[in-house]
């Protein structure tokens, strides 16, 4: 037997319809570990960055390079790009220095 909805008693105020709101259950970017740039090149008006890992593999002597992704950008977006990347480095190291320093000048606690 289904259920019927009962209706409200008069006098309340009827609910506002909210929209409704999706969390995704994963975060749909996904995420790349990369010891650095292998290599570029300039096809169609795009640069190509190839990011890599160093692998060491069964059998062999030390590590080889080994492509994990590609960043993808228009040509004339590369330089800001650097740009963008060379200020951040420079954020962190600051902020790091910046936690050292006041790590060092904490005093220790005597007990």
């Amino acid at each position: 037997m289904a259920d019927t909805p009962k209706p409200k008693p008069k006098g309340e105020p009827a609910a506002e319809a909210k929209p409704e709101v999706r969390i995704p259950l994963h975060d749909p970017v996904p995420s790349l570990f990369a010891d650095g740039c292998n290599g570029a090149n300039v096809i169609a008006g795009c640069v190509r960055l190839d990011l890599f890992v160093e692998r060491g593999w069964a059998g062999a002597s030390g590590t080889q390079p080994m492509i994990v992704g590609r960043i993808i950008m228009p040509l004339e977006r590369l330089e800001i790009f650097a740009r963008g990347m060379t200020e951040l480095v420079k954020k962190l190291k600051d902020d790091q220095a910046n936690r050292t320093a006041a790590t060092a000048a904490k005093p220790a606690n005597k007990t």
